[in-house]
């Protein structure tokens, strides 16, 4: 073997542990903390999101629409949605404006107070502005918006925190009720699309929860037999609180391109998170678990949110630069910690 290979082949040793130890600290800070027993259903199957970065970086002209919004009936019967997933999903769309992609959210029309608000919270003047798109009632048909999405070439789609159909095609709620009539069923976005899918997702009836299966998340979370989606993703990641994702991918992005870090660790920050929950808060977005305006999010206080920003950040220093690593992390076998 010759010096040259002898090298190569330490360097790509060395890239497959760092990777290996990021995709494991990744996943430690992604679940620590999570509730209704989510984190006792991890299986192979849930753990992607380095697979997902590697596949956008891939892209030479990254177009990413993020789906989210999970309806709340409140005590005194009105439907509001909560602020997990629209948080993460503008945290994403605003980071991905910034550096220069193009960006496109996905909701219901019902839920569009919510993210007027956040759009104001967005970078201005930016080579690709956000864009919007509603669903259902004076929004768009499921068909019209794939057509959209289309049109402006998305190659990734995430779903964040989005209900995903059950095996009786009704959408449940984590207390087993039903919540078909107040959602639009957009399973069909990351069923047979021409672009990758990705989910974000933290108590086994969301979007992409599919991949991990009816029979384990029975076995796990309450009501799990008949509330666990059907629906698949090709990459998914379990996460304590969904919106914790949309923080790993933005920390895998620092890392896989060095010279967007300090442009994302302007969105990838405790200010502008505060800044989206106050605005998603003008705009009607309650805590999924208290059903109330309340200063948390699945009844978790923000600050506990906040030491996973901060805790991400530190993890992307750790090894921002290190391109390598993301390219291996489409070759290395992910081992569940």
């Amino acid at each position: 073997m010759s010096p040259a290979s002898t090298i190569d082949g330490h360097n790509a040793t060395r890239s497959s542990n760092q990777c290996h130890v990021m995709n494991k600290a990744t996943q430690e800070i992604i679940l620590d903390g999570a509730k209704r027993g989510v984190d006792r259903i991890r299986t192979r199957a849930s753990f992607s999101l380095h697979k997902q970065a590697a596949s956008l970086l891939k892209n030479e002209n990254p177009c990413v629409a993020v789906l989210t919004g999970f309806p709340i009936r409140t005590e005194n019967g009105n439907v509001v949605f909560e602020n997990d997933g629209p948080l993460g999903a503008a945290m994403i769309a605003a980071a991905l404006s910034a550096i220069g992609w193009k960006a496109c959210l996905v909701t219901d029309k019902i839920a569009e107070p919510i993210f007027v608000e956040l759009l104001k919270a967005m970078p201005r003047g930016t080579e690709h502005p956000v864009e919007m798109l509603y669903l259902g009632n004076g929004g768009k048909s499921v068909g019209e918006v794939k057509r959209c999405l289309k049109k402006i070439n998305v190659n990734q789609l995430i779903s964040i925190e989005r209900p995903g159909a059950a095996q009786d095609h009704e959408y449940y709620n984590m207390k087993g009720e039903v919540i078909s009539s107040v959602i639009v069923s957009a399973d069909s976005l990351v069923t047979n699309v021409p672009w990758v899918t990705a989910a974000y997702a933290d108590g086994g009836n969301e979007i992409g929860m599919g991949n991990i299966g009816v029979s384990h998340i029975a076995k796990h979370i309450e009501n799990g037999r008949q509330i666990a989606s059907r629906t698949k993703v090709k990459y998914l990641t379990l996460c304590g609180v969904s919106n914790w994702g949309a923080y790993g991918l933005l920390s895998y992005l620092c890392v896989g391109r060095s010279d967007l870090r300090s442009t994302i660790f302007n969105y990838l920050n405790v200010g502008f998170d505060k800044k989206l929950f106050a605005a998603a808060k003008r705009g009607g977005a309650v805590d999924g678990v208290t059903r109330r305006q309340t200063r948390t999010v699945d009844n978790m206080p923000l600050e506990q949110h906040h030491r996973k920003i901060e805790s991400f950040r530190q993890l992307a220093d750790r090894f921002v630069g290190s391109s390598a690593l993301i390219r291996a992390s489409q070759t290395v076998r992910h081992q569940s910690i």
